[in-house]
């Protein structure tokens, strides 16, 4: 029902943090199609998020800009269908088997 209604956020890190967490570092120059741009700040993005058991995606789509290609799983059918409506690829799924053995960074 938390999904349904919206009602569940959690939260663990705002991007900036996230960013330094994952040894990104601002730089400065004009902005391309691998960069984000978080406030004044851009970071380089990076490779591939599997983000499994991202409950209603408030993580993930916080974190999302940081990397180039986002894919979330979760066991809920609610739970996939808030992160549908935020726009994210979100897979329903039990069994992690079905991903590529070292895809994701």
């Amino acid at each position: 029902a938390n999904s349904f209604l919206g009602m569940y956020r959690m939260h663990v890190l705002d991007l900036q943090s996230a960013a330094r967490v994952l040894g990104r570092t601002a730089r400065a120059g004009a902005g391309s199609a691998s960069e984000t741009d978080i406030g004044s700040e851009e970071f380089d993005r990076i490779g591939k998020l599997l983000d499994v058991g991202a409950g209603d995606g408030g993580v993930t789509e916080e974190i999302a800009p940081l990397f180039e290609e986002v894919t979330a799983t979760e066991v809920s059918r609610p739970c996939v269908w808030r992160m549908r409506q935020r726009g994210l690829n979100a897979v329903r799924t039990e069994d992690l088997s079905t991903f590529e053995t070292g895809g994701y960074d």
